[in-house]
């Protein structure tokens, strides 16, 4: 049995095992069995020490290679809905930027003392000046005005990406993946931080989630100054300021697995929360939670799911409904076709929610 590609680190709690790129969580005595495994004592040997029949070791081995721990790795079921590709491997990279900019003192002082005059200069002039942006929109739907805007968000959501992952190497963490994420078919990037699971301290994966969304507060409070010293005149950056405050306050929102909800999980220390929770909010009991602290929060996690349900459902409602409004007789082949390809994403999330549904129902 080959052990040897197993990372096993022993945390307060649990077990965190590492196999090539993919993360698993074990509860204390199968995360001490497992060790025991690696470093090659027998069955028996184990079974004495611990006092389990070795038949339930076996079961337990089995078990381990279902999932994927021990043996062929599993490969990850494709979700449509929620759609990643990996473009390159950056941890290289940000190890550079590491050692050779953010752990010299002096860079690191002078740089933070610079985002924070940005940050506080940003809130000082949106406080004062608000008005003048939100009344000065850009409602000109072009195909011009929607390529820059398009471009602007990419941009910004390239450095929303780029500050987890720096973050994340700073503290120590592996950062493995850059890409594309299609969530219900919307076009975004994403930065595997996986690493933070090796992380002891909860304020390292905190600072690491957190640091995507205080990347993208500079790039609006910069951009607030600048529309500011222009007179609120650019309607397109007044634009492209209000479309980044929405789009932050939707990657903190907890209800898809964005930013949110991984700091959601991390503060209530439950991993895998999304999945549990639908679950429990679809009818399973068994299989479901990890261990005892889980159970308590059982109300609380079921909660949770029914909410998701409930915001799915009222956006396969809304998508569906899209349809009614298009308009054969109209010339704008944009709109339609957006629309068009709402509907079809509602009909998705149907497919999807049931498949769920299913699922759950068999393995009860």
């Amino acid at each position: 049995m080959k052990m040897t590609d197993l990372q096993i680190t022993e945390k307060e709690d649990h077990y965190v095992v590492l196999k090539e790129d993919q993360y698993f969580r074990l509860g204390i005595s199968e995360g001490k069995v497992l060790t025991e495994l690696k470093e090659g004592r027998s069955l028996e040997a184990i079974s004495e020490q611990y006092g389990v029949p070795i038949e339930e070791i076996e079961r337990f081995i089995h078990s381990l290679e279902e999932l994927g721990v021990l043996g062929e790795k599993k490969v990850e079921k494709k979700n449509w809905l929620y759609y990643r590709i990996k473009v390159f491997n950056p941890d290289n990279q940000f190890q550079w930027v590491v050692d050779h900019l953010l752990k010299n003192k002096l860079f690191n002082r002078l740089f933070l003392l610079i985002l924070g005059a940005i940050c506080l200069g940003g809130i000082v002039e949106w406080g004062l000046h608000s008005q003048m942006i939100l009344t000065n929109i850009s409602y000109d739907i072009t195909v011009k005005n929607i390529l820059i805007l398009y471009t602007g968000t990419i941009l910004t959501v390239f450095c929303h990406e780029l500050g987890h992952g720096l973050v994340c190497k700073y503290h120590g963490g592996k950062v493995k993946e850059i890409g594309f994420l299609f969530i219900c078919g919307s076009p975004a990037l994403f930065c595997d931080v996986s690493g933070v699971r090796e992380f002891n301290e909860k304020r390292k994966t905190l600072a690491t989630l957190l640091a995507g969304v205080m990347v993208q507060f500079i790039i609006t409070a910069l951009s607030v100054m600048v529309s500011i010293r222009m007179g609120g005149a650019n309607a397109l950056l007044n634009t492209f300021i209000c479309w980044n405050l929405i789009m932050m306050l939707s990657n903190l929102l907890p209800v898809t697995k964005l930013d949110g909800y991984w700091i959601l999980s991390t503060l209530l220390n439950i991993p895998n929360l999304y999945d549990k929770s639908i679950k429990l909010a679809l009818g399973k009991k068994k299989d479901v939670l990890f261990n005892k602290y889980e159970e308590s929060k059982a109300g609380l996690i079921k909660f949770y799911g029914i909410m998701n349900l409930v915001i799915m459902s009222v956006m396969i409602i809304s998508m569906i409904l899209g349809i009614s409004k298009i308009k054969l007789e109209s010339n704008n082949v944009f709109s339609t076709g957006l629309t068009i390809f709402q509907g079809i994403l509602g009909f998705a999330m149907i497919f999807y929610l049931l498949r769920m549904i299913v699922k759950v129902r068999r393995e009860n």
